[in-house]
């Protein structure tokens, strides 16, 4: 069995993006496989796994049409996994935040779908009280791999694993893990004073 990584990094300098060690994409129509460029006959496609993903998110506006989209490009469950994710920035900073610490967003995200989200430097522009509510009010998991100074308490510890290891099913037995991790940038100058 095959395992790949791919990583879930939050704030501004990462970008928010996944970066998944294997270069294998689906194109538009959903069908067509490529490797390297290069289209893949269906026989030889092992796996499928959908990773949707936006982060950044500092308005609710949005997030309708955010479920919208995921809801039209999940995978059927026998056609491959699809995971939801978002690498933080998304409990502050907004208007909004500022008065609900981010209780508004976490409903919207619980009915978006999400799976995994990570930290960003955002998410400690909220008190730090508020932001294990939110941890709690989640259904989504916190992949927190590098941040194991985090004071979580004991109820919160299995919300926030260093990792994720999926099993992803195809046809017949085959399977290949993929290991999710979710970083958090250690640049102090991204963080609001006081609160890195």
């Amino acid at each position: 069995m095959r395992r790949f990584w791919a990583v879930l990094a939050g704030g501004a300098v990462a970008g928010g993006v996944w970066y998944v060690f294997h270069r294998s994409t689906t194109s538009e129509d959903g069908d067509t496989v490529r490797h390297l460029g290069k289209k893949v006959p269906e026989e030889h496609v092992v796996t499928r796994l959908r990773i949707l993903t936006c982060n950044d998110v500092y308005e609710i506006v949005n997030l309708p049409r955010v479920k919208t989209a995921f809801d039209a490009l999940r995978l059927a469950p026998n056609q491959g996994t699809t995971v939801a994710t978002l690498p933080g920035d998304f409990l502050a900073p907004s208007l909004l935040s500022s008065i609900d610490s981010g209780k508004g967003m976490v409903d919207l995200m619980n009915k978006c779908g999400f799976d995994y989200v990570s930290f960003g430097n955002h998410e400690n522009d909220i008190p730090y009280d508020q932001l294990l509510h939110r941890i709690k009010q989640s259904r989504f998991q916190w992949l927190n791999t590098n941040m194991k100074a985090l004071p979580l308490p004991e109820d919160l510890a299995d919300r926030c694993p260093d990792h994720c290891l999926l099993e992803v099913s195809g046809p017949g037995d085959s399977t290949r893990k993929v290991g999710l991790i979710g970083l958090l940038t250690e640049d102090k100058n991204l963080y609001r004073p006081g609160k890195q």
